[in-house]
């Protein structure tokens, strides 16, 4: 994931998670994950990987276009997803 996808990324799950008024801590618990690892997320200390995606989108009820919402168009049509 290059940085800037990343970037986007870790600002929709801070998007998706306060839209809910859910705390970095309810939402590490809702993904059996530690605060810390969706601290890093956020701010972009830890890099989300592919294995980290479908969860994030089950737990938001989203689909990962919207999770990458924002992304350069030519990253989501190298990824064969619709641009937004």
């Amino acid at each position: 994931m290059t940085s800037e996808l990343a970037d986007i990324v870790a600002r929709n799950i801070r998007l998706e998670r306060s839209s809910r008024r859910w705390k970095q801590e309810q939402l590490a618990e809702l993904l059996g994950w530690g605060p810390a690892v969706v601290s890093g997320l956020e701010a972009g200390t830890r890099r989300v990987n592919m294995e980290d995606l479908p969860a994030l989108c089950r737990v938001f009820g989203i689909s990962l276009s919207r999770l990458i919402d924002g992304a350069d168009p030519e990253d989501l049509a190298a990824l064969g997803l619709p641009l937004s």
